[in-house]
């Protein structure tokens, strides 16, 4: 082939190659362009699905009224209440519960003068308010007996102690609470203490406040009894005066009285000394929702004292009293 002719052909051959070359080389650039699109599109996209969920449920809270965030804490409910009588205290060493969640609710709420609006979540479960009797130390100071009444009583009395153990009421009535709010939560009903520990000073008035602003379906006070003569044994309930402004919790009451009281019996073998209206009881005159007090036994009586201080006995008091709710609840529908 004569030289010119094959440099030609050589030179076409080059120059098909650069320009496929060229095309190759573009197209791969083109390539790596839409690739860094594609990923930056989607980091974005990916970016802005995640951040929509949260974004939306950010916004959905911050259309929920405060009160309804959440079922309020037992330190948020004394501290309404203490607020809206008067007596939230000033220093750490007097709160109720001595808890620093307290103190810091205290602190932003101090300015605050309207009541207390506490209210358990929506479509929430019937809920029992237990109030471990006593506390302590006894605190004379008076408080008025009922919201109608100029009569006084002490705000919190010291209570009874075992004949023969010598345990505190207050002791063995939290034992006993503590454990009853187990049980009712296991049997799918909602519990709230209006106390956690014996040193407290909450006043039989602000225990009632504590039942209304969570408006309870019971409010369940547990004491036990004593008398001069160690003979006497049993239990018995008191329930609210049919006051005016108490009339339809007052039937709701004497018929949680009557129920819990004669299931009680029947199941822990204790003598039924029946209910009674319980008149000058501050606790009971000032809830608004169906209370009753609830004498589980004798602590100056041996034989009473030593069941309810045994660990059978406490079960078995568990298991009666919270079967009878059971039973008063049922009543309702």
């Amino acid at each position: 082939m004569p030289v010119f002719k094959r440099n030609i052909k050589e030179s076409t051959q080059k120059s098909t190659f650069l320009s496929r070359y060229t095309d190759t080389n573009r197209f791969t650039k083109i390539l790596r362009v839409l690739l860094l699109v594609a990923l930056l599109l989607t980091i974005t996209f990916g970016t802005a699905k995640i951040l929509t969920p949260e974004c939306t449920e950010q916004r959905k809270l911050s259309e929920i009224p405060l009160n309804t965030r959440r079922t309020p804490s037992l330190n948020d409910i004394i501290h309404e209440s203490q607020k809206y009588l008067g007596t939230l205290p000033d220093k750490e060493s007097t709160l109720p519960l001595g808890i620093k969640e307290f103190k810091t609710s205290a602190a932003v709420s101090k300015n605050t003068s309207h009541p207390p609006v506490i209210s358990p979540a929506a479509g929430e479960t019937f809920l029992v308010v237990i109030d471990p009797g006593h506390q302590q130390k006894a605190d004379m100071n008076p408080e008025p007996i009922a919201p109608w009444s100029t009569l006084k009583k002490p705000r919190v009395s010291g209570g009874a102690a075992g004949v023969r153990t010598g345990i505190k009421e207050s002791i063995l009535m939290l034992q006993i609470s503590k454990i009853l709010k187990e049980e009712l939560e296991r049997k799918g009903m909602r519990a709230v203490l209006t106390r956690e520990r014996e040193e407290v000073n909450i006043s039989n008035k602000e225990r009632a406040m504590v039942a209304n602003s969570l408006k309870a379906d019971l409010f369940l006070r547990l004491h036990a009894n004593s008398s001069s003569n160690p003979g006497v044994t049993g239990a018995l309930a008191l329930y609210q005066q049919p006051h005016p402004s108490l009339i339809e919790a007052s039937k709701k009451s004497k018929t949680a009285a009557q129920i819990i009281l004669d299931i009680y019996c029947q199941r822990t073998g204790m003598k039924n000394l029946g209910i009674n209206e319980g008149k000058d009881m501050t606790g009971l005159n000032w809830s608004k929702v169906p209370a009753v007090i609830l004498e589980l036994g004798f602590l100056s009586n041996p034989e009473d004292e030593v069941f309810m201080v045994s660990e059978s006995g406490k079960n078995a008091i568990v298991k009666a009293i919270s079967e009878g709710i059971i039973a008063y609840k049922n009543s309702l529908d």
